[in-house]
């Protein structure tokens, strides 16, 4: 016989909503703490609380068919969590925290309405959230978020981390937990400017300011703060969308060192999305404020992580039955020994033009090992795309565009296209070039015109369009890599002349352009080992060689030196420079003759962070062999 269908289950989810005020009456009137302190009946605990016997009767008996509420041999007793939870005098009380959702009982009878409303926003609730609502909130929280960030601290070894972001992290509790527990360890909570405020009351009263700083900022569209080698996501997960969660994981991604971890706490589905019904309810109660939050599972969130491009991506238990952990690492960058800090360029996007060889290559790698989005731009898409793959081998992100900077054209298209797939452009290296050698005498109007377009309009076509299209109204740094035309240029007069040209414009446009942010500057490199000598005549291979004899560090400079010049003059660190000019050529400049003969000598370090530097052939032998003391 078929089992007989009746509507008990419905009726009880139909008046589910009075066990949720029994409890919170419970709460508002003492009766756990009246029993943790010896109220053994019902008459005792009418008489402590202020009610009648009759009314202590009916919520006792209620508490007691929740489970909440026991007889033992002497009375009345709490179950062990309302003991912990819901005792006023307990370390770990929660009272505030049962109430905090007790606003939005009107609005749940008002579910119908909602779910038919087309109004939607990104925020929903905390849209119009003022520091007064703000500090309600999180004070009722404050006491489980402490707990939550206990729990984090034993899950998760924070023993040799140095910096912790904690994205949307209301009252900060996570980052005073870990700050108390690890002295070497400072953190920075980044939330609503409202609720950044209340934090920092929290981490005064807490003790730990001088570690822990409160940023304001909306994580789902505001540069995330960089440098973190942990980040956490606690107890927000259904309140956006799956669009809204993966960027944020992609952009935390992004600005982690190299190494670093991303840990995203939140009430997940399983991943055929049957249940659990909390995070369904806690995505339901998104319909009230009208935002763009659902129910995520730990399928869905897994791929955020993947495809932002962590490793190791793992589904921890955080609270049995609530609460889920989804982890992650950033691959660690391999290779580039750069002598500055990881994460120094995180989230910024960073053009290189001539990035598909020599210069720009090794610039490229340099600039990715330290976490930038590297845009290359050349002529070759053979070139562009080698260098690509080396990068992301090695951990790093970059795109390509195929792009003649001699095009006007082609870089307005070029430029364009890069602000509207990649946003803002931060840094712009302006490497590409070229030249031959040719005395003036011999020297067409088209090989001329060539060099000067290729070093000087080029630089020009590349600069003005960022600047138009992105620096302009974002700031940012841009370096022109040249050559030293000072005092002449006798056999390359057509790059002497485009050279000098493009450090005047440098001067220039460090003028004109500094009210916006931009800052503009030169580097001037002498004999640099890159495989682009390769590409001389075979006649001039000697020449080559010997010139570095004429160099005070009587050596040539390798691709390395060139592009720590660089990166410091991107580098916030350059803050206060711009229109300068910076030689780096071993003192080649200053030696202009004279009655000292310098001596040979083997003396000089030298420094080689590129792990795939390629010597050029033409000048094997023809310097020092390196010392095992340089890098």
């Amino acid at each position: 016989m078929a089992e007989r269908v009746d509507s008990s289950r419905l009726q009880q989810y139909a008046l589910a909503f009075q066990e949720s005020a029994a409890l919170m009456s419970a709460v508002d009137l003492g009766i756990f703490t009246a029993v943790s302190e010896g109220a053994a009946d019902v008459a005792a605990v009418a008489e402590r609380v202020g009610i009648s016997v009759t009314n202590a009767d009916r919520l006792v008996t209620v508490l007691r068919a929740m489970d909440l509420i026991d007889v033992g041999a002497d009375g009345l007793v709490n179950a062990p969590d309302a003991e912990r939870f819901l005792v006023e005098s307990g370390r770990d009380y929660a009272g505030p925290w049962i109430h905090f959702t007790r606003p939005a009982w009107a609005e749940w009878g008002r579910l119908t309405d909602h779910l038919r409303s087309p109004e939607e926003s990104v925020l929903g609730m905390y849209e119009d959230l003022s520091v007064d609502g703000a500090r309600k909130y999180h004070t009722a929280t404050y006491s489980i978020g402490v707990g939550a960030g206990r729990r984090f601290c034993r899950q998760v070894d924070l023993s040799g981390a140095r910096r912790l972001l904690d994205l949307g992290g209301g009252s900060g509790a996570y980052s005073i937990v870990a700050a108390q527990q690890h002295p070497g360890l400072e953190a920075v909570v980044f939330d609503l400017p409202p609720v950044a405020t209340v934090a920092r009351e929290f981490i005064e009263r807490a003790g730990v300011a001088d570690r822990v700083t409160a940023v304001g900022g909306d994580f789902t569209s505001d540069p995330l703060p960089t440098g973190a080698d942990v980040a956490v996501m606690a107890s927000n997960l259904p309140q956006y969308s799956r669009e809204i969660i993966a960027d944020v994981v992609r952009r935390t991604h992004d600005v982690l060192v190299p190494g670093g971890q991303m840990h995203l706490i939140g009430e997940t589905l399983v991943d055929d999305r049957s249940g659990p019904i909390g995070p369904a309810l806690w995505a339901l109660n998104e319909a009230l404020s009208h935002s763009t939050g659902v129910a995520h599972s730990n399928a869905d969130c897994v791929g955020y992580f993947e495809r932002a491009g962590f490793v190791d991506v793992a589904v921890t238990e955080f609270v049995p039955g609530t609460l889920t952990r989804i982890s992650g690492t950033r691959p660690r960058v391999s290779g580039y020994d750069s002598g500055f800090r990881p994460g120094l360029f995180a989230e910024k996007t960073i053009v290189v033009t001539g990035g598909g060889s020599g210069l720009g290559r090794c610039i490229a790698h340099e600039l990715a090992s330290l976490g930038g989005l590297v845009v290359l731009v050349g002529r070759t898409d053979a070139k562009l795309d080698r260098v690509r793959a080396e990068i992301e081998a090695d951990g790093g992100r970059t795109r390509t565009r195929t792009c003649d900077i001699r095009d006007e054209a082609g870089v307005i298209a070029a430029v364009g296209g890069i602000v509207d797939e990649l946003g803002p452009i931060d840094g712009l290296v302006n490497n590409a070039g070229g030249q031959f050698p040719a005395p003036l005498r011999d020297l067409s109007l088209n090989g001329w015109n060539a060099v000067v377009a290729n070093n000087m309009t080029g630089t020009f076509l590349v600069s003005r369009e960022v600047y138009r299209q992105s620096m302009e109204a974002h700031g940012g740094a841009i370096v022109n890599v040249g050559a030293d035309h000072d005092p002449a240029m006798p056999g390359m007069g057509h790059n002497g002349a485009a050279r000098a040209g493009q450090a005047n414009f440098t001067a220039t446009a460090s003028v004109e352009w500094a009210h916006a942010g931009v800052r503009v500057n030169h580097v001037t490199p002498g004999y640099i080992a890159t495989s682009g000598l390769d590409t001389y005549p075979p006649e001039q291979h000697e020449t080559l060689r010997r010139v570095a004899r004429r160099v005070p560090l009587k050596r040539h400079g390798t691709e390395a030196e060139l592009s720590a010049a660089v990166v410091f003059l991107l580098s916030p660190m350059a803050a206060y420079i711009t229109g300068a000019s910076l030689r780096v050529d071993g003192g080649l400049h200053n030696n202009i003759g004279g009655f000292v003969r310098l001596p040979d000598h083997s003396d000089a370090p030298r420094w080689d962070g590129f792990h795939r530097s390629e010597p050029p052939a033409v000048l094997a032998g023809a310097d020092p062999p390196p010392r095992e003391s340089d890098r």
